[in-house]
């Protein structure tokens, strides 16, 4: 099996997916969306299938990359039989973090036919984290000492409204440790939105509160959308 070790840059992505078709499936050029997955494991390989054999000289950074926050290293290594293609980073995924993969149409066959359709998949790492998202709006959430509350809120930057915090975190109990935002039909050219993940820390025992609202960037700044979480540490 021939290793190439593909440094990539800025932001980097990963999947699984089933067979790609060189053969007509949808129009020329169309992207294809998989599915987000979700708690992804943090040393997750991928594997791609293809429908024939590959020309390894086109299984590069450029035509297989994966984008994410930290300028990651990948690895890529293509099957005896050239149809399959493995996907692996160096190191470990940032736990609860968005990866975006895209494959590119610019793969071929080894008689040189171009795939028909660039592919993109966007994953998340799991995490050992309570998770909350917009089902708990108006709840209570139990959180012993020193765990870590991931919340994760449906969002649309591009549509004008962001969300932040109605008031800041009482920090003598919470403390956020990460903010990130998980972006869909990465690599499609669609504004589908996505959603905001937010990784916030028990200090203290105590109760506390989480209170956002979805703002307009407009004149006004109206707010459109609420949610309000209490939290109880033990």
């Amino acid at each position: 099996m021939k290793k190439l070790l593909l440094l990539t840059s800025i932001i980097i992505t990963c999947l699984v997916i089933p067979q790609l078709a060189f053969a007509y499936v949808v129009p020329a050029g169309d992207w294809i969306r998989f599915p987000m997955v979700e708690d992804v494991p943090v040393d997750k390989a991928w594997t791609i299938n293809f429908s024939a054999p590959v020309d390894e000289s086109t299984i590069k950074s450029s035509t297989i990359f994966l984008e994410d926050m930290d300028n990651s290293e990948i690895e890529l290594s293509v099957s005896e039989d050239g149809k399959k293609v493995t996907v692996r980073k160096t190191g470990n995924y940032i736990p609860g973090h968005p990866y975006y993969m895209s494959i590119t149409d610019d793969i071929k066959t080894i008689n040189g036919t171009k795939l028909r359709n660039p592919v993109s998949l966007t994953f998340t790492i799991a995490s050992e984290t309570v998770k909350v998202d917009q089902s708990f709006d108006n709840q209570t959430v139990t959180l012993k000492k020193g765990e870590t509350l991931q919340l994760t809120l449906i969002s649309n930057p591009t549509s004008g409204y962001l969300w932040e915090y109605a008031e800041p975190l009482d920090g003598t109990y919470l403390k956020q440790t990460d903010h990130c935002y998980i972006i869909n039909g990465y690599g499609t050219g669609a504004a589908s939105g996505g959603r905001d993940r937010w990784m916030i820390q028990a200090l203290h025992t105590g109760e506390a509160s989480i209170n956002l609202v979805n703002r307009s960037v407009s004149a006004g700044n109206p707010i459109v959308e609420t949610f309000n979480l209490k939290v109880i540490i033990e």
